[in-house]
């Protein structure tokens, strides 16, 4: 079996199934069987037992079996010798003898009885002859054959129209596309495990997206309830996808039991199921299992390998279950769900410091909290550390540079964040948060084209989440395109009734078209939402300043500093104090103001232009009468919103 780039690739000369009595292996299918059946394998089971035939009847060390099976992970040996038992279980389980799997002391491993592959029996030599001759006389045929069509193909090529000439290599490429439905969550236990189902479908998604051959398509919080009671052919319309796998999960005891099925969404028939029954310790595993298999079935002849995220020994069970409820609390996005998030996932953390999973999902979790207006100042050290570690530990996975690049996003530095997104997206050209991300730092720079067609991928491969809506708000924003900013922010509310972004991107547009009672409707939304966050206050603000209501802005500034002042939108809120303060008294304060004038001019000229700039500009020069510089600066504002509107479109 010759090795290339990880990946095990069997080449003609070698035999493709490996039989020992009434066990055998395929090679190509990778999977086991007894006596004519399947055996229920984990991967690693498999890997094992298969290292062990092909070997015979060598003894392979321990060393070599680790390299073997786990490549260049970190494994101790006592994890092969639990593996080895584990192997001897199943095949117990199952009605083969484990004893095949013989401890040779002192050295390792080697498989018991004689091991020949199904293609090893040569045939007589005038056999042999006899097949040579006929062999050059079919591929004599097929060479003829094989001109005519090459012939055939070359003109057809020629009559055909310049749009097929012209056709994408993506166009050629076109991905087997999936999607996960949430699962159904049940415990003979206890009732209190919901963020199972929701969790580890999630899990699952995630690990198919590794899949380059695969086109996985999300869902967010919400369409997800509405996902689970649709049929899968209905599903398959909505989200545009040809799978769809469903199952349950149910806590039993010191493990669980977990039913998963593959499901065509043309014809609602199930293509493929399985039961699998797993320790505590092999859940977090079991993920990467259900996405092997599933690869193997859909795409029989695809190398790619998809690999354990973690040493078995670096992940404790506890740890992934605090996991699993974090991230169940993450997606909510909300203040108080997020301090639950961070508490669980910071026990996690503790029990399994260099699990890739949960390193980035705490750094996720601390990036999410920071952007909800978190006061805690050493959030972005740590979730910068955090996404560091994870880079480091797991250099060729994209989820530590996403979230690195999240952190220097926050902190405005986006010629870091917009090269750690690219990197990212290298690695995994669909990871929808790099994509998000990008867009999101391409809206703020006025790339505004390029954002809109990440939107527009965003849309193909999470349709049903309110993201890509959110988004392409932002660029009409951007466009001062206010009614279509709001069909897609109300179109968010629609089904996520308290998301905060939309609610805020709302009240200021009504702001700015000066309908403060609706303005401050969204506001309040926002604020029962996500209480005790600075963000619906650094909104309040906003709001008041738009209304010229300086003394209001003055008095709960400074009512409320502690509030703001550790978090990312101190500035922001600072900035609009600063300038409420020369405006409650403009003809006091006129040379400052002519100071900032030049400032903000300054700026618009050097094209810092920021949503707030061009209002904070002409709110000053109204303020000390200079009507025909307003005027001259609106035209300005106007010009720089109709270049975007042209490069748009």
């Amino acid at each position: 079996m010759n090795k290339n780039n990880g990946l095990d690739v069997i080449s003609e000369e070698l035999p493709q199934v490996l039989k020992s009595g009434d066990l055998q292996i395929n090679l190509v299918k990778q999977q086991a069987y007894f006596q004519g059946k399947l055996l229920q394998l984990p991967y690693l089971s498999y890997q094992l037992l298969k290292e062990l035939m092909t070997s015979w009847p060598q003894t392979k060390n321990q060393d070599e079996l680790i390299q073997g099976i786990w490549d260049k992970v970190q494994v101790q040996n006592s994890t092969l010798n639990q593996r080895v038992k584990l192997l001897r279980q199943s095949l117990q389980e199952q009605g083969c003898d484990p004893a095949c799997i013989a401890l040779v002391r002192g050295i390792g491993y080697r498989f018991l009885h004689e091991v020949v592959s199904i293609n090893d029996e040569k045939p007589p030599h005038n056999a042999i002859k006899t097949a040579h001759n006929k062999g050059w006389r079919i591929i004599a045929v097929f060479a003829v054959l094989f001109s005519l069509v090459h012939y055939f193909f070359q003109w057809e090529s020629f009559l055909s129209s310049e749009n097929n000439r012209n056709l994408s290599s993506k166009s050629h490429q076109k991905k087997t596309s999936i999607a996960v439905v949430p699962f159904i969550s049940s415990s003979y236990a206890s009732t209190e495990n919901n963020y199972l189902g929701n969790s580890f479908s999630s899990e699952i998604l995630s690990s198919l997206a590794d899949v380059s051959a695969l086109q996985v398509k999300g869902h967010d919080r919400f369409s997800r309830q509405k996902l689970t009671e649709l049929n899968t052919n209905e599903i398959g319309k909505q989200l545009n996808v040809e799978h769809v796998i469903r199952g349950n999960i149910a806590e039993i005891d010191e493990g669980f039991n977990i039913d998963i099925q593959l499901f065509a969404t043309s014809t609602n028939k199930i293509l493929w199921a399985k039961n699998y029954h797993v320790s505590n310790t092999e859940l977090y595993f079991l993920k990467t299992d259900i996405a092997r298999e599933i690869k193997t079935f859909l795409l029989p002849r695809d190398l790619q390998e998809l690999r354990y995220k973690a040493d078995p020994n670096l992940v404790n069970p506890k740890a992934y279950d605090f996991y699993l409820r974090a991230m169940d609390y993450h997606v909510r996005n909300t203040r108080k769900d997020n301090l639950s998030a961070q508490m669980l996932v910071k026990n996690a953390y503790e029990l399994s410091p260099s699990c890739l999973d949960i390193i980035s999902g705490y750094a996720a979790i601390l990036n999410s909290g920071i952007r909800l207006g978190s006061i805690n100042n050493t959030f972005i050290d740590q979730a910068m550390n955090l996404s560091n570690k994870a880079v480091e530990l797991y250099p060729n996975v994209s989820a530590g540079y996403v979230e690195l690049a999240n952190s220097h996003m926050l902190q405005e530095n986006d010629i870091k964040a917009l090269r750690l997104f690219n990197k990212a997206l290298s690695l995994s050209p669909d990871n929808v948060d790099g994509l998000a991300g990008l867009a999101k730092i391409q809206i703020k720079k006025h790339k505004l084209k390029q954002a809109l067609e990440n939107v527009e991928l965003l849309k193909v491969l999470n349709p049903s989440s309110t993201r890509s809506l959110i988004l392409s708000g932002e660029v009409y924003l951007s466009l001062d395109l206010y009614t279509q900013a709001k069909q897609n922010y109300r179109a968010v509310i629609q089904v996520e009734p308290d998301n905060i972004d939309a609610l805020i991107a709302l009240a200021k547009i009504s702001a700015r078209q000066h309908d403060f009672v609706v303005a401050n409707n969204y506001y309040q939304q926002a604020k029962n939402f996500s209480p005790h966050s600075v963000k619906p206050f650094y909104l309040l603000m906003e709001i008041l300043f738009t209304q010229k209501e300086y003394q209001q802005v003055i008095n709960k500034v400074e009512a409320n500093r502690k509030l703001y002042e550790k978090s990312i939108y101190s500035e922001n809120i600072d900035e609009i104090y600063s300038l409420s303060l020369l405006l409650v008294d403009p003809v006091k304060n006129e040379l400052a103001i002519k100071d900032k004038i030049h400032d903000y001019q300054q700026m618009v000229t050097a094209q810092k232009q920021t949503e707030n700039n061009f209002l904070y500009l002409l709110r000053l020069l109204s303020a000390i009468g200079e009507t025909n510089e307003v005027t001259t600066w609106k035209n300005i504002e106007r010009k720089v919103i109709s270049d975007r509107q042209i490069m748009v479109i």
